[in-house]
């Protein structure tokens, strides 16, 4: 008889489940070595690329094993800063412009970065362009003096006043009582000044006398005075600010102005020597003191000995030429403007920016018809203009015409003028304020879209 067959015991739940258990654990840490290692080569590789493709030693191999995203792209930045600058003075322009936007980028909160940023695009001629780059630092930094600096003054030497004042008013209260305060005062009076509302400048002077007693702040004073009449005041507040010796050209050059206009030709000279004691070796003092002593001197033999003096130290250097073009044209010194022109076109230079200041010198003496000759042959001569070319041709065009009466020219060099500046808003605007001052209606209509003001008949004689 067959014994009946035994099964084999069934296992036991409990040691199934610790089988289990232990089965999936080894998974686990077989998939979490796994990421492990793939996660540290990751790292190894992106540091190596950084290191060694990118060649960026800012960055170190725990910032990118950490996924310190913020640091990286800091130490990318700071790569991209100096890339930009080294190509800047190689002229290479367009790899320059690319590093600094990948910089700023980058790192927007590098403010060093970004004014670096803006100065290029300033050099490039691009203002819009950095005023950009300054205004969204300046969101991000509003108490920043560097930025509050950079911005204002950019905005009140391009003609965007009415963007300053608007910047301006979105100020909170602090800010205007903390250490930025005289400084935001001060661009606040600049930009109304520059906007012709001499009124309006006067009234806010009066409500915050402090600015009288801040040096930063004494030249734009001191036109305040000089447009509301106060022109002695104003004489005397700006020659006691240039006996502390500032830092800047700018304050000299408009005390010489004023002094001239004044009829103090010794002071104007004297003001003159103490900007070439400060700056002796830059060509725009020498210039500042040739025209100071040329007014006094009524272009005399001393003041032919100084322009001769002048060209055996700077030689024929395009800008000093350049730099005495302008003088020449600003007052009127015909002779030397026409000597100025043929030199420059003996050294083949650009004879664009000469022949408009030659331009001016006749405009000066009244010479109308001559100065429509040379604008109309300094346009032939313009292979392709560029907007700022064109913008000056234009502008002294509408000047020359309405001198001479010509109210059809007036107008169809004004509107040729309003399509050059129409990309540029702030342009036109500082342009149509300009012929508004000067009693150009027509012309400034022309800038604006809107038709001139009819005059009131004048009834004939009987």
């Amino acid at each position: 008889m067959n014994a009946p067959s035994r099964r084999p015991p069934a296992p036991h739940p409990r040691g199934f489940r610790r089988s289990e258990r232990g089965a999936v654990g080894r998974i686990l840490l077989f998939v979490a070595a796994g990421l492990f290692a793939l996660y540290l080569a990751g790292a190894t590789a992106g540091y190596l690329f950084v290191r060694y493709v990118r060649k960026n030693e800012n960055i170190g191999f725990v910032d990118v094993a950490l996924l310190r995203w913020r640091e990286v792209r800091r130490g990318m930045a700071a790569q991209q800063f100096a890339k930009a600058k080294v190509e800047w003075d190689a002229a290479n322009y367009q790899i320059a412009f690319l590093s600094y936007n990948f910089g700023v980028n980058n790192d927007p909160d590098n403010i060093p970065g970004r004014l670096m940023a803006a100065q290029f695009l300033q050099a490039a001629g691009s203002n819009s362009m950095a005023l950009t780059t300054l205004e969204d630092g300046l969101a991000r930094a509003p108490d920043d003096p560097r930025l509050i600096e950079r911005t204002f003054t950019l905005l009140n030497t391009t003609g965007r006043e009415q963007r300053a004042l608007e910047l301006l008013a979105r100020r909170p209260a602090s800010a205007w009582s903390g250490p930025n305060g005289p400084a935001l005062r001060t661009y606040e009076l600049e930009a109304t000044t520059n906007l012709g509302d001499v009124a309006a400048a006067r009234k806010l002077l009066d409500q915050h006398p402090e600015l009288l007693k801040l040096p930063r702040a004494t030249p734009t004073v001191a036109r305040v005075y000089w447009e509301a009449k106060e022109r002695l005041r104003a004489i005397n507040l700006l020659t006691a600010y240039v006996g502390t010796r500032p830092e800047g050209l700018e304050a000299y050059t408009q005390l010489v102005q004023w002094q001239l206009s004044a009829e103090m030709g010794d002071e104007a000279v004297a003001t003159a020597g103490l900007a070439l004691e400060k700056f002796p070796g830059e060509i725009a003092a020498r210039v500042l003191r040739l025209e100071a002593l040329g007014v006094r001197e009524n272009l005399g033999p001393a003041w032919v000995a100084a322009v001769g003096a002048y060209f055996k130290d700077f030689g024929a250097r395009p800008e000093a030429i350049t730099q005495l073009a302008a003088l020449a044209g600003r007052r009127g010194w015909v002779d030397l403007a026409r000597a100025l022109y043929e030199l420059g076109a003996l050294h083949q230079q650009n004879l664009s920016i000469l022949g408009f200041c030659y331009g001016d010198a006749l405009l000066r003496q009244g010479r109308f018809r001559e100065v429509q000759a040379v604008l109309t042959q300094i346009e032939s001569q313009a292979v392709e203009g560029s907007a700022p070319f064109l913008a000056q041709l234009r502008n002294r065009q509408v000047i020359a015409a309405a001198a001479l009466g010509d109210a059809a020219a007036v107008r169809d060099s004004a509107r040729r003028l309003a399509s050059v500046l129409r990309s540029d808003p702030e342009g036109m605007e500082a342009t149509r304020r300009n012929f508004q001052r000067s009693g150009l209606v027509a012309a400034a209509a022309e800038l604006t879209g809107r038709p001139p003001a009819a005059r009131p008949a004048v009834p004939a004689n009987k």
